[in-house]
C-alpha cells in the first residue's frame, strides 16, 4: 500500500510538472510575441511627429529684400488619451458642454463668412441650421454628445482619440476652458496652421494648403507644385 502511494504521488507529480512546462512552452515562446507586444503597449507611447512646412518667400526686385508670404502660425488641436481617464462618464459629462458650445460658435463664424460674401448657404450647412433650431434648450444635442464622447474615452487601449475634425482647430475659448478644467487624459496642444501675412497677394501664384485624406497637402501653384521640399519629412517620438 505504501508503494502503490509513493507510486501515485510520483506520477501525480509529473502529471503536474508536464502540465506546468506545456503552459510555459505556450506562454514563454508559443504566445510571447503576444505577450511582448501587450507589455510594450502598457509602458511606451509612440507618435509621428510631423515638420515644419516649409516658408515661401518672394524677393523685392530692387533691393533684393526677402518677405514671407505663407508662414507657419500657432494653432491648438485638442484630443484624448483613454488608458489615461479613470472615469470616462465623468470626463465626458465635462467635455461635452464645451465641445458643444465651440461647435455653436463654429457655425456662427460660418454663417458670418457666408452672408458677409454673399454666398449661398451650402445644403448641409443649412441642415445643420434647421437642426440647432429645433434643440431650443440643447440638452437632446448635449446628451448626444457626452454619450459619443463616453464611448471615445471609454477605449482603454487607444492611444489617441481626438475631440475636432481633423480640419478644425480649438478656438481661444475652447483652449481656456479645458485648459482650465484640466480634465485628465485631455489634451490641448500647439500644432503648426499655414498663413498668408499678405492675404491675397499673389495668391494665384502660391496656391494654397488643402487636405487630402488626414493630411494638408499643396493645392496649386508654389504650395502643390514644391510640395515634396515644402512639406519635409515626418519625424517619430517614442517614450516609457
Amino acid at each position: 500500500m505504501y508503494q502503490q502511494r509513493i507510486w501515485l504521488l510520483t506520477v501525480g507529480a509529473l502529471v503536474l510538472q508536464g502540465v506546468l512546462s506545456a503552459r510555459l512552452v505556450d506562454l514563454q515562446i508559443v504566445r510571447a510575441g503576444y505577450f511582448d507586444a501587450v507589455a510594450e503597449n502598457q509602458r511606451k507611447r509612440a507618435a509621428e511627429l510631423a515638420p515644419h512646412r516649409g516658408t515661401i518667400y518672394l524677393q523685392e526686385s530692387g533691393s533684393g529684400e526677402l518677405f514671407p508670404v505663407a508662414v507657419n502660425d500657432k494653432a491648438w488641436i485638442a484630443y484624448a488619451v483613454p488608458r489615461d481617464i479613470a472615469d470616462p462618464l465623468a470626463v465626458a459629462k465635462e467635455a461635452a458642454p464645451l465641445l458643444q458650445e465651440f461647435r455653436r460658435r463654429q457655425s456662427e463664424r460660418i454663417a458670418n463668412i457666408v452672408t458677409g460674401t454673399g454666398q449661398e448657404p451650402r445644403p448641409e450647412d443649412k441642415e445643420e441650421e434647421d437642426r440647432q433650431a429645433r434643440l431650443p434648450d440643447g440638452q437632446a444635442e448635449l446628451a448626444t454628445l457626452t454619450d459619443e464622447l463616453y464611448r471615445k474615452f471609454n477605449q482603454k487601449t487607444d492611444p489617441y482619440e481626438p475631440l475636432l475634425k481633423f480640419y478644425e482647430a480649438a478656438d481661444e475659448e475652447l483652449r481656456t476652458a479645458l485648459a482650465d478644467k484640466k480634465l485628465p487624459g485631455v489634451i490641448v496642444e500647439e500644432v503648426d496652421s499655414r498663413t498668408y501675412p499678405e492675404k491675397t497677394l499673389a495668391a494665384h501664384v502660391l496656391g494654397f494648403l488643402g487636405w487630402q485624406d488626414d493630411r494638408q497637402v499643396g493645392r496649386y501653384g508654389i504650395e502643390g507644385y514644391f510640395e515634396d521640399r515644402l512639406a519635409g519629412k515626418l519625424g517619430f517620438f517614442a517614450a516609457e
